[in-house]
């Protein structure tokens, strides 16, 4: 994705995600790519606890061939001290590409308390 297509700067997506774990869900409310040198995501899924909200900017790592980066996490039905969590995401670049106005991402990895998920899905184009 970083090294070979020219129009993905400014371009944006939107979709749902499949997580290795049943337990919970992740939609990508708006996933921006800004000049291939980073992603801006808006977030939003559902777990056992109720819904929650994510926003996060990934950054590209020449050294790794990756895009990871920290966001916080909000959950909309817990008490206030813990309605808030840190979280990251990492992507390889071998598994982040685009297709057709897809954004195919092959798998991803969520990473929480310490516990990794993955996600992976097809996310279309929505605008730029």
């Amino acid at each position: 994705m970083h090294s070979d297509n020219n129009d993905a700067h400014l371009a944006v997506f939107s979709g749902e995600f499949s997580v290795s774990d049943d337990a919970w869900t992740l939609d990508a409310v708006r996933w921006g790519f800004v000049e291939k040198k980073k992603i801006i995501a808006s977030l939003k899924g559902k777990m056992g606890s109720g819904p929650f909200n994510a926003e996060i900017e990934l950054l590209w790592r020449e050294e790794f061939n990756d895009y990871f980066g920290r966001g916080e996490i909000t959950y909309d039905n817990y008490r206030s001290e813990y309605k808030t969590n840190c979280f990251a995401i990492k992507i390889m670049a071998s598994d982040i590409y685009l297709e057709d106005d897809i954004c195919v991402i092959d798998e991803a990895e969520w990473l929480e308390n310490g516990y990794p998920y993955a996600f992976y899905g097809d996310l279309e184009r929505v605008g730029h």
